[in-house]
Protein backbone atom coordinates (compact mmCIF):
# COMPACT_ATOMS: atom_id res chain seq x y z
CA UNK A 1 0.00 0.00 0.00
CA UNK A 2 1.40 3.17 -1.18
CA UNK A 3 0.10 6.77 -0.12
CA UNK A 4 0.07 9.97 1.43
CA UNK A 5 0.15 10.93 4.67
CA UNK A 6 1.12 13.86 7.34
CA UNK A 7 4.47 13.73 9.17
CA UNK A 8 3.70 13.49 13.01
CA UNK A 9 7.50 12.64 13.90
CA UNK A 10 10.15 14.80 15.20
CA UNK A 11 12.12 17.71 13.67
CA UNK A 12 15.69 15.09 13.74
CA UNK A 13 13.81 12.61 12.18
CA UNK A 14 12.78 14.90 9.56
CA UNK A 15 16.06 15.61 8.91
CA UNK A 16 17.24 12.17 8.82
CA UNK A 17 14.70 11.33 6.44
CA UNK A 18 15.50 14.13 4.27
CA UNK A 19 19.51 13.76 4.47
CA UNK A 20 18.65 10.00 2.45
CA UNK A 21 16.69 11.70 -0.30
CA UNK A 22 18.91 12.87 -3.12
CA UNK A 23 16.27 15.19 -4.58
CA UNK A 24 15.82 17.25 -1.46
CA UNK A 25 17.40 20.39 -0.98
CA UNK A 26 18.27 23.03 1.52
CA UNK A 27 14.33 24.43 0.84
CA UNK A 28 13.41 20.36 2.68
CA UNK A 29 15.86 21.14 6.04
CA UNK A 30 14.72 21.81 9.40
CA UNK A 31 17.27 25.09 8.89
CA UNK A 32 14.77 26.36 6.41
CA UNK A 33 11.66 25.73 8.30
CA UNK A 34 12.83 27.16 11.11
CA UNK A 35 13.34 30.30 9.52
CA UNK A 36 10.07 30.86 8.62
CA UNK A 37 8.70 29.73 11.93
CA UNK A 38 10.76 32.98 13.09
CA UNK A 39 8.41 35.13 10.22
CA UNK A 40 5.04 33.47 11.66
CA UNK A 41 4.99 30.51 9.39
CA UNK A 42 3.29 27.13 10.75
CA UNK A 43 5.47 24.00 9.38
CA UNK A 44 3.33 21.21 7.38
CA UNK A 45 4.95 18.08 6.38
CA UNK A 46 3.87 14.96 4.42
CA UNK A 47 5.24 11.84 3.80
CA UNK A 48 5.00 9.29 0.99
CA UNK A 49 4.76 5.69 2.67
CA UNK A 50 5.46 2.93 0.06
CA UNK A 51 5.55 -0.44 1.89
CA UNK A 52 5.65 1.02 5.08
CA UNK A 53 8.47 2.94 4.25
CA UNK A 54 8.98 6.70 3.71
CA UNK A 55 10.38 7.33 -0.19
CA UNK A 56 9.10 10.66 -0.78
CA UNK A 57 9.08 14.27 1.44
CA UNK A 58 7.34 17.09 1.04
CA UNK A 59 7.28 20.32 3.32
CA UNK A 60 5.29 23.88 2.77
CA UNK A 61 4.49 26.51 5.10
CA UNK A 62 1.20 27.57 6.42
CA UNK A 63 -0.44 30.97 7.70
CA UNK A 64 -3.91 30.53 9.20
CA UNK A 65 -6.75 32.96 8.52
CA UNK A 66 -9.73 34.07 9.85
CA UNK A 67 -13.27 32.06 9.06
CA UNK A 68 -10.67 28.98 7.84
CA UNK A 69 -8.77 30.71 5.05
CA UNK A 70 -4.92 29.32 4.69
CA UNK A 71 -2.31 30.26 2.57
CA UNK A 72 0.15 26.94 1.90
CA UNK A 73 3.58 28.11 0.43
CA UNK A 74 5.64 24.96 -0.84
CA UNK A 75 9.13 26.73 -1.37
CA UNK A 76 10.02 23.44 -3.88
CA UNK A 77 7.76 20.48 -4.55
CA UNK A 78 7.97 17.15 -3.43
CA UNK A 79 12.09 15.11 -3.05
CA UNK A 80 12.03 11.20 -3.45
CA UNK A 81 9.96 8.39 -5.59
CA UNK A 82 6.51 9.03 -5.61
CA UNK A 83 3.65 8.67 -7.85
CA UNK A 84 1.16 11.67 -7.35
CA UNK A 85 -2.38 9.58 -7.64
CA UNK A 86 -6.09 11.61 -7.48
CA UNK A 87 -5.37 12.08 -3.42
CA UNK A 88 -3.24 14.24 -2.92
CA UNK A 89 -5.59 17.30 -2.87
CA UNK A 90 -7.87 15.95 -0.15
CA UNK A 91 -5.23 14.58 1.50
CA UNK A 92 -4.29 18.37 2.13
CA UNK A 93 -7.40 19.60 2.57
CA UNK A 94 -8.15 16.98 5.93
CA UNK A 95 -4.93 17.46 7.17
CA UNK A 96 -4.99 20.95 7.34
CA UNK A 97 -9.04 21.26 7.96
CA UNK A 98 -9.35 24.31 6.73
CA UNK A 99 -12.34 26.15 4.31
CA UNK A 100 -10.29 27.35 1.64
CA UNK A 101 -7.08 27.08 1.11
CA UNK A 102 -4.49 29.34 -1.43
CA UNK A 103 -1.41 27.36 -2.46
CA UNK A 104 1.93 29.55 -3.75
CA UNK A 105 4.16 26.33 -5.58
CA UNK A 106 7.31 26.41 -6.65
CA UNK A 107 8.73 23.69 -7.90
CA UNK A 108 12.71 22.36 -9.25
CA UNK A 109 11.09 19.25 -9.80
CA UNK A 110 10.14 18.25 -14.01
CA UNK A 111 6.83 16.61 -14.38
CA UNK A 112 5.58 14.35 -16.55
CA UNK A 113 2.38 14.96 -18.80
CA UNK A 114 0.55 12.62 -15.99
CA UNK A 115 1.42 14.70 -12.99
CA UNK A 116 0.41 17.88 -14.88
CA UNK A 117 -2.80 16.35 -15.58
CA UNK A 118 -3.42 15.17 -11.94
CA UNK A 119 -2.12 18.95 -10.81
CA UNK A 120 -4.92 20.75 -13.55
CA UNK A 121 -7.76 18.60 -11.99
CA UNK A 122 -7.33 19.60 -8.67
CA UNK A 123 -5.89 22.95 -8.31
CA UNK A 124 -5.95 26.09 -11.38
CA UNK A 125 -3.49 28.78 -11.62
CA UNK A 126 -4.19 31.94 -9.72
CA UNK A 127 -6.05 34.91 -12.67
CA UNK A 128 -3.52 37.12 -11.23
CA UNK A 129 0.68 36.49 -10.84
CA UNK A 130 2.09 36.96 -7.74
CA UNK A 131 5.57 38.02 -9.11
CA UNK A 132 6.28 39.64 -12.74
CA UNK A 133 7.78 35.69 -13.67
CA UNK A 134 11.34 38.04 -14.04
CA UNK A 135 14.36 36.23 -12.19
CA UNK A 136 17.53 38.26 -11.71
CA UNK A 137 20.73 36.60 -11.20
CA UNK A 138 23.86 37.91 -8.80
CA UNK A 139 27.05 37.85 -10.38
CA UNK A 140 29.06 36.59 -7.63
CA UNK A 141 32.55 36.22 -9.64
CA UNK A 142 33.35 39.97 -8.13
CA UNK A 143 35.02 41.10 -5.36
CA UNK A 144 32.59 41.11 -2.71
CA UNK A 145 33.80 44.99 -2.37
CA UNK A 146 32.22 45.24 -5.58
CA UNK A 147 29.24 43.38 -5.00
CA UNK A 148 28.92 45.54 -1.52
CA UNK A 149 29.14 48.83 -3.36
CA UNK A 150 26.56 47.26 -5.69
CA UNK A 151 23.42 46.86 -3.25
CA UNK A 152 24.20 49.70 -0.88
CA UNK A 153 22.76 53.29 -1.87
CA UNK A 154 25.93 55.95 -2.71
CA UNK A 155 25.82 58.59 0.89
Amino acid sequence: MSGWSLYKGSDANWENKVAKVNESTYLHDNGWAENLKGLGWEVCRWSYQKDGESTALLQAFLKRYPMGIGVLWFHDWIAGDYKLGEGESSVLKKSLSLRFLIIRMRSHHQKNDREQAILKQDFRCALNPFDSGMTMYLNLSVSSGDLHQRLCKPL
